[in-house]
């Protein structure tokens, strides 16, 4: 998840734009340069998770395997 904006450009979201949402996550690849610095990778995922509780979101979450996507929509019982 790393934006590919052009020079200049700055993507910005508002304070209640996913107000009270669940967002997942799925298929976030990894970088190249993420193989010589993992934690690049996870600090990148930690600062989008920043911005999207800050702009509401009620929780954000990686998933990493396709059965875990459906458990992510699966009322609790």
């Amino acid at each position: 998840m790393k934006e590919e904006l052009l020079p200049g450009s700055r993507r910005t979201l508002g304070p209640g734009e996913f107000k009270g949402m669940n967002i997942v996550a799925m298929n976030v690849k990894r970088l190249a340069a993420d193989n010589l610095d993992p934690t690049a990778y996870r600090k990148r995922l930690r600062e989008w998770g920043t911005r999207l509780t800050e702009a509401g979101a009620a929780s954000w979450k990686v998933v990493l395997e396709p059965e875990e996507l459906a458990q992510q929509f699966t009322p609790d019982s």
